[in-house]
């Protein structure tokens, strides 16, 4: 997967011993090719991104805040995510300790995050019935 701060390889279609395998040595052998770079190796279920190491989801979330600070403070925000990419910014939202603001992670793992909820129909039917009111 091309994107246009990183790159993504996607293993989950891959035989998962060889896949996981190879993405092991993928990492090990990027972590020191690109050591002298502002890069970052991370990896997920499935997946091996290399991305640049100041654009991410946490530094993303901290200048829209930052960006909003100086009118006011916005009345509500959800922040749901279902991967490690996301913990970062569920860190930046929980150190505002604001009573309206809610950060959800998708799935059940270790989290920042305040809430979870188990699969992505879960997450859905939650904000249908947000939008409802009925919640």
């Amino acid at each position: 997967e091309d994107k246009e701060t990183g790159l993504v390889w996607h293993f989950g279609d891959a035989d998962p011993e060889f896949g996981s395998w190879q993405s092991k040595e993928l990492n090990d052998h990027l972590t020191g090719v690109l050591a002298t770079f502002k890069v970052q190796v991370i990896t997920g279920k499935d997946w091996l991104q290399v991305r640049l190491a100041d654009v991410n989801k946490a530094v993303m979330s901290q200048r829209i805040l930052d960006w909003m600070k100086p009118d006011a403070s916005p009345d509500f925000i959800f922040c749901a995510g279902d991967d490690r990419t996301d913990e970062d910014m569920f860190k930046v939202l929980n150190a505002m300790s604001s009573e309206n603001i809610f950060t959800c992670s998708v799935g059940m793992r270790p989290s920042k995050a305040g809430f979870y909820v188990r699969e992505p129909e879960d997450l859905s039917s939650g904000l249908v019935s947000l939008a409802k009111g009925t919640l």
